[in-house]
């Protein structure tokens, strides 16, 4: 049985995780995206990233 987070072998690889600058760079394009009239999914989906990866970094 495989556990998320952990390979056969028994090594855990953590999740991966993105810069500030990547983050701030993605909200600036999401600010843009929305503002052309694009629904949250269909942005989110543009740039990669599910709509509570979104909602969380936009709050913090």
């Amino acid at each position: 049985m495989r556990v998320s987070g952990w390979s056969t072998d028994g090594v855990h690889y953590g999740r991966k995780r993105h810069a500030a600058e990547g983050i701030v760079n993605k909200l600036r394009r999401a600010k843009v995206e929305s503002s052309k009239g694009l629904s949250v999914a269909s942005m989110c989906k543009l740039l990669g990233m599910p709509e509570w990866t979104y909602y969380r970094c936009r709050k913090e």
